[in-house]
């Protein structure tokens, strides 16, 4: 009886031993892939940031450019609006105008063409403009 026993006892120990060794190898293995999962989760993270940070980076010199385009831009239409009405100015309202029936100098409201002039020693042709 005390054989029995005590290869009870030992096969109790064993049972407990394996038990104990089992529980250790998956605690291990638990912990390991717990690891696994934590670097896979911080990498997932460290990338999704990395490419959010590109691209803010990439949209904002693209924003930056534009932006200095169209300053570039509204100047350049600036100083030739200035032009546009400096030469409207210079020319007193006159302008030309082509079409299928030919090529017209158009005088602007209120004034009429005296024909009829010469310039240049009586070479050119010339029209006097007179208010109407």
């Amino acid at each position: 009886e005390n054989v029995v026993k005590s290869e009870l006892n030992a096969s109790a120990k064993r049972i407990n031993d394996a038990i104990s060794a089992h529980e250790q190898g998956m605690n291990a293995a638990m912990q390991s892939n717990r690891l696994s999962v934590l670097r896979m989760v911080g990498r997932t993270w460290l990338t999704i940031t990395m490419v959010s940070g590109l691209l803010f980076a990439s949209l904002s010199g693209v924003l930056w450019y534009q932006g200095n385009r169209i300053a570039a831009n509204l100047a350049e239409i600036r100083q030739q609006r200035d032009t546009l009405s400096k030469l409207h100015m210079q020319t007193w309202g006159v302008t030309y105008l082509e079409n299928r029936n030919g090529r017209f100098l158009v005088l602007p409201e209120g004034m009429k063409a005296e024909t009829g002039r010469t310039v240049d020693n009586k070479t050119r042709n010339a029209v006097k403009l007179v208010r109407e």
